[in-house]
């Protein structure tokens, strides 16, 4: 699963935009891994967060939204990713780490 690029632009569309698959994700997903949530979709949230605050100082307030809009986005499939994990065992205690 690629995501689009985080640095792009507020005014070019990225060209793997596979944004629509995350709905889905949230609604279907169940019997995932939380190590893939942790390993995958936490980076790329951080990263989206970091940049939209760097969008949002240098004014460019709508990039800043965008960019924070999709980082909510992924973390609204966290859920999902808790419906019967197959490594919860192994994993929680690192998600458990991050969520506090």
């Amino acid at each position: 699963l690629k995501y689009p690029s985080i640095d792009y632009p507020s005014l070019e569309k990225p060209k793997n935009d596979l944004l629509w698959i995350l709905p889905f994700l949230k609604k279907h997903l169940s019997h995932s891994q939380l190590a893939y949530f942790h390993t995958k979709f936490l980076p790329v949230s951080e990263t989206l967060n970091s940049n939209a605050q760097k969008a949002s100082e240098n004014g460019s307030l709508f990039e800043a939204q965008v960019l924070s809009s999709i980082s909510l986005q992924l973390w609204e499939t966290f859920p999902s990713f808790c419906n019967y994990p197959s490594d919860i065992p192994s994993t929680f205690k690192i998600i458990a780490r991050t969520l506090r």
